[in-house]
């Protein structure tokens, strides 16, 4: 019987194979890479050893796209094969490099490094494209993998050869840890550069007489802003700090406008207008002061119709003299939701919050 049993096995097991999981980072050259980023060591990197490493996440798209009318969104069309398709996935590889005086070590940051790189990669995709009409959609990570090699260390000194690295003096002790104070400084110096690259400040003052819609934009990146999220600041007046993290190298530019009105500074609220100095390059800090716009300048008509309408009718009384304080003093910062005009500023000038939905 159990001859029986052992022959029926080998008959049916062709018949139900089973899928492997990929977990050798070789596996993952099937599919085309969706984004790659490098980082070479710096100045701040020093050490005896130097080690490269690949981390490569792939994944799919899952989720709930509603109806049609959003499967027609332009972005979905580029990342529709992706929908569950073991034949395709999405590929995100990151290489980075680090050097230390301990191989472990090394071989630890650049790795951790190339990791990083993968995550960032991946947050960005996420807020590219599954925002807005695909925001019920989702990226669904399915397998990683990660390579490791030592390369030759140009920068460290010429005695320190692979010969000599694999026989330390007698008073080296491999398994101290590196906690000298100037070890210590390199290491903080160098993440507080990376930071520094990887950050964009605006010092924004607004001297306007209303409370201000703000938001920033990437030039790179179409439709990814700061804070994200279909959100804005709410620019009271006063000066106001952004510090908003994002690609070494990027371009980004601040839009400000007075809701309800058509006042505005920098690019706006569409983004569409053209601006002078109104933009800056992600590591660096941009500073400027938001003068006072006048008096309000109202569109000459509503969207939705003639001069009759409810807000002419507003903008009417107010050119008459009426008290519309209640209106004002009713109307919100955001997008909508709410009717009414800009806000004045409030005399404390408070410094700035999140709000509004679009």
């Amino acid at each position: 019987m159990l001859r029986w049993f052992v022959l029926l096995s080998l008959l049916l097991t062709p018949l139900f194979p089973v899928q492997a999981v990929a977990s050798d980072i070789e596996d993952f050259s099937r599919f085309s890479t969706t984004r790659m980023r490098p980082e070479e060591c710096s100045e701040f990197d020093t050490g005896t050893w130097q080690y490269s490493c690949k981390h490569i996440e792939i994944g799919a798209i899952n989720g709930w796209i509603p109806d049609t009318k959003l499967k027609n969104d332009a972005r979905w069309q580029k990342i529709r094969k992706y929908w569950n398709d073991p034949d395709n996935r999405l590929k995100f590889a990151g290489v980075a490099c680090a050097r230390s005086d301990k191989k472990d070590k090394a071989r630890r940051l650049a790795l951790g490094r190339a990791k990083d790189i993968v995550t960032q990669l991946v947050a960005e995709f996420e807020e590219d494209y599954l925002t807005g009409n695909l925001s019920q959609a989702a990226y669904e990570k399915k397998d990683s993998g990660s390579k490791c090699v030592e390369v030759p260390n140009s920068s460290g000194p010429a005695e320190a050869d692979a010969t000599k690295r694999k026989k330390p003096s007698a008073t080296y002790n491999a398994s101290a840890p590196d906690d000298s104070p100037e070890a210590l400084r390199r290491v903080a110096e160098r993440k507080a550069e990376e930071q520094r690259k990887r950050t964009v400040t605006f010092i924004m003052t607004n001297n306007d007489r209303y409370t201000l819609s703000l938001q920033f934009h990437s030039i790179k990146r179409k439709g990814y802003g700061w804070p994200g999220g279909n959100k804005h600041y709410v620019f009271k007046g006063g000066t106001a700090t952004y510090k908003l993290q994002c690609s070494p190298g990027e371009k980004v530019c601040f839009g400000a406008w007075r809701d309800y009105q058509t006042m505005y500074w920098g690019v706006g609220k569409t983004w569409r207008n053209a601006c002078d100095n109104c933009c800056t390059t992600c590591g660096n800090t941009f500073e400027t002061t938001l003068t006072d716009g006048g008096p309000d300048s109202y569109p000459s008509k509503s969207s939705g119709g003639s001069g009759g309408s409810a807000l002419q009718s507003v903008i009417d009384g107010v050119n008459a003299g009426l008290m519309i304080g209640n209106i004002i003093r009713g109307s919100g910062a955001g997008y909508g939701g709410s009717s009414g005009y800009t806000s004045k500023k409030a005399p404390s000038r408070r410094s700035s919050g999140i709000s509004g939905t679009k």
